[in-house]
């Protein structure tokens, strides 16, 4: 016969640690029992498994909890276990609403601890488990969505909820009272605080307040004493003097209407912005929105990190944006720059230029004291190179850049009351300027934007002067077609502009009308502004007359052959002699008298100097990071150095170099 179980219940108890009022509360419920079969004999020595749940009402009421359970039985079937810390299959056993509804155990068993449970019995939870809800009593229960409207009581007193005032809908969900009574606050049986029936609060005792935040006014009859930082957020408004003993945070705006007076050091961690609110004469010192007095010293500055090109000391700037800037500059920088690799390949190539020289001189002459004192003027003359060059890595450190790029002077006005615009062409006579470029001294530029300005007038007489590019770039207001390389000539109508020519369709009447060389085109035949380079063209006449010169010697040559033929004898004055100007110092010689023909083959049988002084030279700016083919002119030299030179000389340029050796 299948045997049928019961339970028998021995003890069922709940532990609350030492007593009710713990702040610990074990969560859980013991129960021991003995299993017997149905002929009452008990369950021996064996595993079983129960499925232990509670139900809300009655025994077939809402299952708001149940566990599985191993238990082990002992000789006389007797087991126990504690509810709540089994295998949970449905709720949680610490979210049991004890206090909202009576509660039921129910019981099931698999006496083979598997499981198939057989439900058995359902027992009412009565007083002991209540505990659980002692343990909950410290917080106020959720109400039921009924309680949450529910109306006030006849008392009028107030009863609350763990929902505060949120989401209810009666006028006695609060804190205090109906009635128009003082709300008072007591500890120790003294009084603390009291909010009086017409909304005053009275403390009798220290406010400690982490954060306060006070919408109106704020009355202080006495002292007020700030330990530590004091953060203010809006307007603060002091009628008389304010001392601040320690640090001062102003969160906004700090408004000064007087003077603000500093006695020690001013911080500022973030940008110094000075508005000015000044103006005057450049010759006024309280024009200046900043003023630095008081020292031998000036203004330090700064940056942080190391010295470059990205680092601006100091940089200019106006509507348009910057102009001008004092940078720092690396050794690499400085090695990378134009100007330096310039300077290294020119001095490379007066160098392999007086070894050529020399190797001429040793094969045409008989002196070898004197080809020596050449070599030790080469020498001498690449010892100053080298030292300059160490001069230039020694001193790196800043570098001036701006957009302007000219030298200029003020001169003065011939007609004081003339207006000049920047980029016209003047006339220079007796050192006054005007737009008259005819029987003058200079033909020059009105500057735009010098980088130096020199010859300052005083100030009430600048009105007088103007400003007036002597060497550098500059605007120049031109009319008509102008290509990169045309000499800019004035106009010759007195109207303030420049007209290009090309080199090729240069008179020698042209010359002294010269303004400068465009460096820019110009595409409108109205005319516009072009860039142009002032104050370097001084040996531009000087190439022309020669290779005029040697025009006029070559006709006179081929009359002279055509007489010769004709058994006739030439006249003198057609007899193609170069005379010396009188007084003129002669040209210094190294015994080499050379023709444009021969200076191209001697150039080419001396290659190989060229070449090898060059390649020894960009080896070195390698070896210190210097990039050549970043400036493709510079790496053309190096490319082709003899070609280079050629070009120099039919060009009429370089003639420091070659003048020694030309004919």
């Amino acid at each position: 016969m299948k045997p049928i179980y019961n339970l028998l219940l021995l003890l069922f108890c709940l532990f609350l640690g030492q007593t009710l009022f713990s702040q610990s509360i074990p969560q859980g419920m013991r129960y021991q029992a003995v299993a017997r079969d149905l002929n009452g004999n008990p369950l021996q020595s064996r595993s079983i498994s129960l499925l232990l749940g509670i139900r809300a009402d009655d025994p077939g009421g809402k299952l708001v909890y149940e566990e599985i359970i191993q238990a082990q039985t002992d000789v006389g079937g007797q087991f126990a276990v504690t509810l709540g810390s089994g295998r949970a299959t449905r709720g949680v056993f610490q979210n049991i609403p004890w206090s909202s509804a009576q509660m039921w155990l129910t019981i099931a068993l698999d006496e083979n601890g598997g499981n198939n449970f057989k439900e058995l019995t359902a027992s009412q939870l009565w007083t002991v488990p209540y505990a659980f809800h002692a343990g909950t009593a410290e917080n106020l229960a959720l109400p039921e969505t009924s309680e949450q409207s529910k109306p006030c009581n006849s008392t009028g007193i107030p009863f609350w909820t763990n929902l505060g005032n949120y989401n209810v809908s009666d006028t006695c969900h609060f804190i205090g009272t109906i009635f128009a009574v003082d709300f008072i606050f007591k500890t120790n049986s003294i009084e603390r605080m009291r909010i009086t029936k017409d909304g005053q609060i009275l403390i009798s005792g220290d406010l400690e307040v982490e954060n306060l935040h006070v919408k109106n006014d704020a009355d202080i009859d006495h002292n007020l004493n700030v330990d530590n930082d004091a953060s203010i957020g809006n307007d603060f408004s002091v009628a008389k003097d304010a001392a601040v003993g320690q640090n001062l945070s102003v969160i906004g705006d700090a408004k000064v209407d007087m003077d603000l007076l500093v006695s020690k050091t001013l911080t500022t961690n973030n940008r110094l912005v000075v508005n000015g609110g000044v103006s005057g004469s450049d010759q006024n010192i309280n024009s200046y929105p900043v003023l630095v007095q008081g020292s031998n010293q000036g203004i330090a500055v700064k940056v942080n990190g190391s010295r470059s090109s990205a680092n601006n000391y100091m940089s200019f700037w106006d509507d348009n944006g910057i102009q001008g800037r004092i940078e720092g500059q690396t050794p690499s920088e400085l090695h990378n720059s134009f100007e330096y690799i310039w300077y290294q390949t020119m001095n490379s190539l007066h160098a392999a230029f007086g070894t050529a020289i020399i190797i001429a001189d040793l094969a045409g002459v008989d002196d070898p004291d004197a080809a020596a004192v050449e070599g030790f003027e080469l020498a001498f003359a690449i010892a100053e190179w080298l030292e300059y060059d160490i001069n230039l890595d020694n001193n790196v450190g800043i570098a001036f850049q701006s957009g302007s790029g000219d030298y200029a002077e003020w001169l003065e006005k011939a007609n004081p009351l003339a207006q000049f615009r920047y980029g016209e062409v003047v006339g220079v006579r007796g050192g006054k300027i005007s737009l008259n470029t005819k029987n003058v001294d200079h033909i020059m530029v009105v500057s735009h934007s010098p980088i130096v300005l020199g010859n300052m007038p005083p100030e009430e007489q600048q009105h007088s002067f103007e400003k007036i590019a002597f060497m550098g770039q500059v605007p120049v207001r031109v009319t008509g077609k102008v290509s990169v390389g045309d000499y800019l000539l004035a106009s010759g109508n007195h109207d303030g502009l420049a007209i290009g020519r090309s080199l090729d369709n240069m008179k020698i009447e042209d010359y002294d009308r010269i303004v400068g060389i465009a460096w820019e085109a110009s595409g409108n035949p109205l005319g516009g502004l072009v860039n142009a380079a002032v104050g370097i063209n001084a040996n531009d006449l000087a190439a022309k007359v020669k290779a005029q010169q040697q025009e006029l010697d070559l006709m006179k040559s081929q009359i002279n052959d055509l007489y010769t033929k004709l058994g006739l004898s030439a006249p003198n004055e057609l007899t193609a002699v170069e005379a010396e100007p009188a007084n003129a110092e002669p040209l210094p010689s190294n015994g080499i008298s050379l023709t444009k023909e021969e200076m191209d083959r001697w150039l080419d049988a001396h290659h190989e100097l060229f070449e090898n002084s060059l390649n020894r030279t960009k080896a070195e700016l390698e070896q210190k990071g210097v990039n050549i083919s970043q400036y493709p002119e510079i790496a053309a030299i190096y490319d082709h150095p003899v070609q280079y030179l050629k070009k120099q000389v039919d060009n009429g340029y370089l003639w420091e170099m070659f003048e020694a050796v030309r004919k």
